[in-house]
């Protein structure tokens, strides 16, 4: 356990301190600080043996039973290495070693443990408040996984602590526990109740002023009980117990000490009473005892296992709330830090004051849901903003979704579970406004981060496609030279060589005259194709020119926007003009890059159909070599005429 409150000053003037990287090294691990949290504490009088049923209770907690089967079966576990490595030792040695062997192995194993510091005296031990060094991470029956943490406090009303101190961490463990253990000897008296008069003075204040709860489970722990035959041992014995010494009191006691009692227990939201067992004649008079389990009388050992179940059962496990609302172990670290700055102040010590601190956490944890909701809506807005398409939203559309996302941020933290308090309302509103404007600073900063995304990828949008314009161009210049090298030249050696040196030798001269025709009008056909690849020649240059000059036209753009991405104020803004510009361009780019992608498709598509048709006339013209002049001219006549008639 680590002290977390520490008492320092002389003896006339000692005050509270708070050990705030104690609890943040307890409260904020990683694993643990955003977990729901329950707190057991135990308070009572000094020297009632709190930390010694505290550490047993924590044995429990841990799954170490505590029954003397599991003593005897972790001796065996310890003691059979250590007697393998006593065997090197000579026989006289183990001898006279052994009775210290077997001491030590007593006080190692059978001991109830020391997390939280303990001894058998007359003298105080703890001082302050200690806490749990780690939170036991335990199943709850609502949520999945609970941080259990235990609070040991110093003993109440010795001779050697002031009236203030004793209240001050009593007040303190009271506000942040969610099952607070009273100890007690033998039974329960209005002394108890009588110490506790700053405490009545909260809970009335609380109670009547606000009504509003605070405080969960109060349990009396009545100790060393001997009046068996009419209340026994346990939770249903000790319920009876309160509930008519409660019946008593309010008819014996004055009207003022009634008062503090139905305030006290009015504060709380449950309140019972355990009878608990004597520990034993060694444990309570045995001045060396050292905490060996089997010195402890079998009942209390029992009735301490009955305790922890009960405590730590799924089913009843308190989670720590302030007005309903759940704490995580970063939330009572502030309700901590709040709630000790008040009892530091004596001109704040006042129940109003202590009540405004917890009323705090409250105001916190709805700011903080406000602003969480805030940037949740903003992130998904973010991406509606952003679709994939080829736009920029304008910043108009970005203020107008801020704008109604703080009016449902107002909304969340009005109707957010709070302890009303009419001067946090007003400073938490304000808060609000100016947390709320530093987030959508943040935001616009993203904002413009994306639209600096959006204007990159267009760049390189743009500057892929004036590469595939470059290349269509390119086909369409290899294209043109194929069609002079292959087409045409085949089409002159027909007319001059074959059609002129063959006539009347493949058919006859009506037949000749129809395949020149023939020939003539295919040429033709391919004089056209030429022509519509010349306009895709100039039309790409063209179309290379309006994406490089669109490209720096975004470049500029998207280097102003990553000037205005070095800060996250929406006041150096590039500002609304600049901002249209960007959209425009966006928009301007995104139907260039339309039209840019359909050009290049249908120039594409052209040239390489009329590829195809070079390579097809090509090997009809082989024929004639391959074949001779009368099937050249037969496969030359019927290729022609199925091409011109699809003309």
């Amino acid at each position: 356990a680590i002290q977390i409150v520490n008492v320092t000053g002389s003896k006339d003037n000692k005050r509270l301190e708070l050990n705030e990287a104690a609890l943040e090294k307890i409260l904020m691990q990683k694993s643990v600080r955003d977990k729901p949290v329950a707190v057991i504490s135990i308070n009572g009088k000094y020297r009632e043996g709190k930390s010694f049923l505290l550490n047993l209770l924590l044995r429990q907690l841990q799954k170490k039973d505590i029954t003397r089967n599991m003593f005897t079966d972790l001796a065996a576990a310890v003691a059979k290495p250590l007697r393998k490595s006593l065997k090197r030792l000579s026989k006289a040695t183990l001898q006279s070693a052994s009775p210290y062997i077997s001491m030590e192995l007593d006080s190692v194993i059978k001991e109830v443990g020391n997390k939280f510091k303990w001894k058998n005296s007359c003298d105080r031990v703890t001082t302050g408040i200690y806490m749990l060094h780690k939170p036991i991470i335990v199943k709850h029956a609502k949520e999945k996984e609970v941080a259990v943490l235990l609070l040991d406090t110093q003993g109440l009303f010795d001779n050697k602590m002031s009236e203030k101190i004793n209240n001050l961490i009593f007040v303190l463990s009271t506000i942040i526990s969610s099952h607070q253990i009273l100890n007690v000897q033998r039974g329960i008296s209005n002394v108890e109740f009588e110490r506790l008069k700053f405490v009545a003075q909260f809970a009335k204040y609380i109670t009547q002023e606000r009504k509003v709860a605070i405080l969960q489970t109060l349990q009396f722990l009545v100790r060393d009980w001997a009046n068996e035959s009419q209340y026994p041992l346990g939770l249903d014995g000790g319920n009876r117990y309160l509930s008519n010494l409660l019946k008593e009191m309010s008819v014996e006691t004055p009207d003022e000490s009634q008062s503090v009692q139905n305030h006290i227990l009015s504060c709380y939201k449950e309140c019972n009473c355990y009878l608990f067992p004597f520990p034993g004649i060694a444990v309570a008079f045995g001045a060396d005892y050292k905490g060996v389990i089997e010195d402890i009388d079998q009942r209390f050992l029992d009735h301490t296992k009955h305790l922890a179940d009960f405590l730590f059962d799924p089913k009843n496990i308190q989670i720590k709330t302030i007005n309903d609302v759940m704490l995580t172990c970063k939330d009572l670290m502030v309700t901590i830090k709040r709630v000790f700055k008040v009892l530091q102040d004596e001109k704040l010590l006042q129940p109003k004051f202590l009540f405004e601190a917890t009323a705090e956490v409250t105001y916190n944890k709805a700011l903080e849901f406000a602003l969480d909701n805030y940037d949740a809506s903003m992130k998904t807005k973010l991406k509606e903003l952003f679709p994939e398409k080829d736009e920029l939203p304008t910043e108009e559309e970005l203020l107008a979704i801020h704008n109604n996302l703080v009016r449902v941020a107002r909304k969340n933290f009005s109707s957010y579970c709070k302890m009303e308090f009419q001067d946090l309302e007003q400073k938490y509103n304000l808060e609000l406004t100016k947390r709320i404007e530093e987030r959508f600073n943040k935001w616009f900063g993203k904002f413009h981060q994306i639209v600096n995304k959006t204007l990159k990828r267009h760049i390189k949008r743009l500057n892929n496609a004036k590469k595939e314009t470059e290349k269509a161009n390119a086909k369409a210049e290899q294209c043109l030279t194929n069609m002079e090298q292959n087409l045409f030249a085949q089409i002159d050696q027909l007319n001059q060589v074959y059609f002129s040196e063959t006539r009347g030798k493949v058919g006859t001269e009506p037949e000749v005259q129809e395949l020149r025709a023939l020939l003539l009008e295919y040429q033709e056909k391919f004089r056209e194709a030429e022509s519509k690849i010349e306009q895709i020649k100039t039309e790409s240059y063209k179309e290379s020119q309006r994406l490089e000059a669109m490209t720096s036209r975004i470049k500029m753009l998207e280097d102003q926007n990553r000037q205005l991405d070095l800060s996250s104020s929406k006041d150096n803004k590039i500002g609304p003009e600049q901002h249209k510009i960007a959209v425009a361009a966006v928009k301007d780019a995104g139907n260039e890059l339309s039209t840019n992608t359909e050009f290049v498709k249908d120039a594409n598509e052209f040239i390489a159909n009329t590829n195809k048709e070079i390579i097809k006339f090509k090997d009809v013209c082989r024929t004639f070599k391959q074949n001779g002049i009368k099937q050249g001219f037969s496969a030359l006549k019927k290729f022609l005429k199925l091409k011109v008639s699809k003309k």
